[in-house]
């Protein structure tokens, strides 16, 4: 809705589903160690970190955690 609102055109309706995960470096590591693709992480979403990524079947997933690192 912002991106139509701020640039006056039609924007596709889209959605990604995030899953909350323990720390977010091993579970990119993961997704990759299995044929994915880890994104890079962002540090915008409020208290928590994140990162786009895409499983070895083309499928984009999001990834979240309050902790970059395990501890």
């Amino acid at each position: 809705f912002d991106e139509a609102a701020v640039s006056g055109e039609p924007v596709p309706v889209s959605a990604t589903l995030f899953l909350e995960v323990d720390a977010l470096e091993p579970a990119l590591a993961r997704a990759a160690e299995v044929g994915g693709v880890a994104g890079e992480v962002d540090h915008t979403m409020g208290p928590y970190v994140s990162a786009v990524c895409t499983d070895d079947q083309g499928t984009v997933f999001g990834l979240l955690s309050s902790r970059l690192e395990a501890e």
